[in-house]
């Protein structure tokens, strides 16, 4: 069975699409990532053991200098996969903008077999306009039946999806990463020369708005305690606001992205993983992100913001607390409240939940996934 992953980005650092193609192919299926060449990426390599082409249209050339010239180049890259790939057997749509590519792709090969996998809550996306917030609600219930399943991230993502299309057997497939053993240490400390009776509170990831970033930088310039310090670890748009943060304050501390092979001795140097995404649109209220996982594997007590899923997981669990109150008031009561936790037993409980919370466990909710579909379309054959 011939199989393509595909997405509308550069894919660069997206290890579910990664860890999700390594699991189908053992799955005796052939299977590509197929994604936009953007940068200095190489248009076709081979990544453990999984193939990536990277299309390249002509337009991709011009520089983006409006929304107009945006979307032709998006339409452009829509008519070369299509072109390409349209009688392979299966397209895995990571997102709204290749499931929207999908359906084209199916007008013109009915057999073609569409998985549709929500990393997001497509339409409430963050700075998503309203007429796209239409056109993706329209396409979407006028088409989502086309797909022979739907795959989404969290439990709040797939009631929202069963709520508003009616579709009940969404796969959820979490975020998870492969288990690994938790790496302790003292980078951190050695480096930005922290105190051993200073608890380390790690923010990892993009430096981006909505992320908390400017609340975290509030929350620690008021504090008037020294016994917790806050390490934000990324890059993005913010990030001279969080070096500037750091030069005025002797508990903020800026460090610089590292790789996916490498963060788990960084992460595990910490004492606290936060996950601070705002409420301030759905798709957040309904998030369960990667880092949350990542922090499990690290056995790291998490401080999140109070979002559906991610503090059912962290109650459940036992493995951190909640800000019930995003303000940096708010936000100082909860690492006060964090500091006083017992944290050996919640080092225990992280015991049991990175157990059960890892790639080699979740798997199967893929795997159950497109097992019946590969011996279906086996027997079409």
């Amino acid at each position: 069975m011939k199989i393509i992953s595909l997405l509308a980005t550069g894919f660069q650092n997206d290890n579910r699409v990664q860890r999700m193609a390594e699991t189908i192919q053992s799955l005796n299926a052939e299977i590509m990532i197929v994604a936009w060449k953007k940068g200095d990426a190489p248009e076709k390599e081979m990544i453990n053991g999984i193939p990536i082409h990277r299309l390249f249209p002509s337009s991709s050339k011009w520089k983006r200098s409006n929304k107009i010239i945006g979307l032709i180049q998006f339409l452009h890259f829509n008519i070369a996969v299509i072109q390409q790939y349209r009688k392979v057997d299966i397209w895995h749509c990571n997102d709204f903008e290749a499931f929207w590519m999908g359906i084209f792709a199916k007008m013109l090969n009915p057999k073609l077999k569409l998985i549709y996998d929500l990393h997001e809550y497509q339409k409430e996306r963050l700075g998503t306009p309203w007429y796209v917030k239409k056109v993706i609600g329209w396409v979407e219930k006028l088409f989502i039946s086309k797909a022979e399943r739907l795959i989404t991230i969290s439990p709040g993502i797939r009631e929202e999806y069963t709520r508003l299309y009616g579709v009940q057997n969404i796969a959820l497939v979490r975020n998870t990463p492969h288990l690994t053993a938790a790496e302790s240490g003292n980078v951190f400390r050695e480096k930005f020369h922290i105190l051993p009776r200073q608890k380390i509170f790690l923010y990892q990831g993009m430096l981006g708005p909505d992320r908390g970033i400017e609340e975290l930088i509030s929350t620690f310039e008021q504090r008037t305690s020294d016994d917790a310090v806050l390490i934000i670890m990324g890059q993005g748009k913010l990030q001279n606001l969080v070096n500037h943060a750091a030069e005025r304050s002797p508990l903020i501390f800026h460090h610089p992205y590292v790789s996916y092979s490498e963060i788990n001795a960084y992460t595990g140097s910490a004492d606290v993983g936060l996950n601070m995404a705002k409420d301030s649109c759905l798709n957040h209220r309904y998030c369960l992100p990667n880092k949350i996982f990542e922090y499990i594997q690290a056995q790291l007590p998490i401080l999140t913001n109070h979002l559906i899923d991610c503090s059912h997981l962290i109650q459940q669990y036992e493995i951190g607390s909640i800000i019930y109150q995003y303000t940096p008031e708010g936000i100082n009561a909860a690492i006060d409240h964090m500091l006083q936790l017992d944290f050996a037993q919640m080092k225990r409980n992280l015991i049991l939940a990175k157990s059960e919370l890892n790639w080699e466990k979740e798997q199967s909710a893929l795997i159950e996934v497109y097992k019946p579909i590969l011996t279906n379309s086996s027997r079409e054959h």
